[in-house]
């Protein structure tokens, strides 16, 4: 895998170049864009990677949004058509709006035709109301003006030709890739479309929202992608449904709940680690969650509701590697991974990714302020890995305007150590300025 990330002028990045190609480590302080850059090149490849899901949900939305506005013009009905028969096609259109089978659909839809086409247009005005707010709402879905001569039937069949357009599109959007369907689902999920030249990723040297082609391409070096910002992520099955700020959790959820098969876990059991991580785990009877024991001797207990935190960093992993989803096309983005690991665990935590990263060959962007974890990711790949890992820092670039430049540090990563010295630095003049309240008090 070789992948590029270029941002600049992007939220708190002023400047960054980063390569994808192995180990990859960002670190800098908070606010200085590393979990920006973390978040937006996952839901970038995301989107790239699943791009004919984009599509599916996309005209899934669209004919959700037909079906609805359908349903409000039938509450019309009867004003103008018998009660009884109103009532009994207000409860058809609400069984097909719940229905994904658009033959169906649109059999439904005929049945509307048929009986629009039976009777008249009323002429009573306390009837025409009704048949002309039913007649506007169907014009308002064609996209046409209302027209007070239009017949119901003939409206009705416009809907369901539009109806069907949009399914037969699908396979023409997919082919396409055409960048819109992307720039929608970025604007969900941060409020604003984005703007490929500030912010992209590369594949040899071309981008993967080539906005001069208006096109998404396939990426061909990543086939997976997960984004881990925390070992909380890991939810019950039956729960993973949040908003689209944590859309994320619900990718990961997805595939880590879908098969429910697991293969042989990865071999990395570290006895100097209090037994705790010698276990191993597997699904309850009904596979409904995840049982821990980390011995024979031990009782198995709920990964989720009694695992430590710590616990389910490393259960996230190894459950996606027994599910066989880890290889040398997998992309694996850790927010932050040390955050809920003791120090102790933090060099085994590191071990385990580069030993992870040595039999599958999978990719890692890591971005972290822990020296723990970034010196044990470099001294452990420099032993176990022929190729060294990569480092980054974001270096204040404009402080009015919190700007970060990101530098690459070659093999040298104490500039990673002098930047998080500085709170030692910040403890002595707290331990100062406590001492001077002191004297001016005695």
């Amino acid at each position: 895998m070789s992948l590029v990330i270029k941002a600049h002028d992007f939220f708190a990045v002023k400047k960054a170049e980063i390569i994808l190609d192995g180990m990859t480590i960002i670190s800098g302080i908070n606010g200085c864009g590393k979990s920006t850059l973390a978040r937006s090149t996952y839901e970038l490849l995301f989107a790239a990677i699943k791009y004919d899901d984009l599509v599916s949900k996309n005209i899934q939305r669209v004919l959700r949004e037909m079906k609805q506005s359908l349903r409000s013009a039938i509450t019309h009905l009867s004003g103008f058509i018998k009660r009884s028969d109103a009532i009994k096609l207000q409860q058809m259109a609400y069984r097909n709006y719940r229905d994904d089978n658009d033959e169906k659909y649109c059999d439904f839809i005929d049945t509307l035709i048929n009986i629009c086409t039976e009777i008249s247009p009323p002429i009573l005005s306390s009837k025409r109301k009704y048949y002309d707010s039913f007649c506007s709402i169907l014009s308002n879905i064609i996209e046409k003006k209302y027209d007070i001569n239009a017949k119901a039937e003939d409206l009705l069949e416009e809907f369901k030709n539009k109806y069907l357009k949009i399914i037969s599109s699908a396979d023409i959007y997919k082919s396409e890739r055409k960048t819109n369907i992307f720039q929608h689902q970025w604007t969900e999920l941060f409020g604003q479309k984005l703007n490929p030249s500030l912010f992209n990723v590369f594949e040899n040297n071309i981008p993967i929202v080539d906005s001069d082609r208006n096109i998404v391409l396939l990426p061909d070096s990543v086939k997976r992608v997960f984004y881990i910002d925390t070992p909380m992520s890991l939810m019950n099955s039956s729960f993973f449904i949040f908003d689209e700020t944590r859309k994320h959790w619900e990718d990961l959820n997805q595939v880590i709940w879908q098969s429910k098969k697991l293969g042989e876990p990865f071999d990395f059991k570290p006895t100097e680690a209090g037994g705790l991580l010698s276990g191993n785990f597997d699904w309850n009877e009904d596979k409904s969650t995840l049982l821990y024991q980390a011995s024979n001797e031990s009782p198995a207990f709920d990964v989720l509701k009694q695992g430590a935190t710590g616990l389910k960093t490393f259960v996230i992993m190894q459950s996606l590697y027994r599910e066989g989803l880890i290889n040398k096309n997998t992309l694996l983005i850790l927010d932050e991974p040390e955050a809920h690991l003791h120090p102790q665990w933090i060099v085994h935590y590191a071990k385990f990714l580069i030993m992870l990263r040595k039999e599958t060959r999978c990719s890692f962007l890591i971005s972290s302020h822990s020296t723990d974890m970034i010196s044990a990711l470099k001294f452990i790949a420099e032993k176990e890995l022929d190729k060294k890992a990569r480092f980054y820092l974001a270096d204040i670039e404009d402080e009015k305007k919190l700007l970060y430049n990101f530098k690459g540090l070659d093999d040298d990563i104490e500039p990673i150590f002098e930047k998080f010295n500085k709170s030692f630095k910040i403890m002595d003049k707290y331990s100062d300025i406590e001492e001077n309240i002191e004297s001016t008090i005695s």
